[in-house]
């Protein structure tokens, strides 16, 4: 990963994921906990944070600190489509639902 020049690892740094609550991402969402470990999640829509000032300061108090107080965090703020195994964009198939949906938002 890239972050880990910067000196970010899962060890030092949490994630904090804005992700729409669409099952679709969570092969994003788990392909980040991969790397930092289980995220914090504020859940937006469109990739708008919507979690507020409460939210936001429950999340900054998560991250693990370093011996000199030091605490990390990387965000991550995704807006999403849908993209079917065919490459077309715009719907896909849900397993258990007849015919084909959108991407919520």
């Amino acid at each position: 990963v890239l972050l880990s020049g910067y000196g970010f690892t899962g060890d030092n740094s949490i994630a904090m994921t804005n992700l729409c609550r669409d099952e679709i991402t969570l092969v994003l969402k788990d392909k980040i906990e991969a790397v930092f470990g289980s995220s914090f999640n504020t859940n937006g829509l469109g990739g708008v944070l919507t979690c507020g000032v409460t939210g936001m300061g429950a999340g900054l108090s998560h991250s693990p600190t370093s011996s000199s107080g030091r605490e990390r965090y990387v965000f991550f703020s995704f807006p999403h489509i849908a993209i079917d195994s065919a490459s077309s964009v715009g719907t896909i198939p849900r397993p258990g639902r007849s015919g084909r949906s959108c991407a919520c938002g």
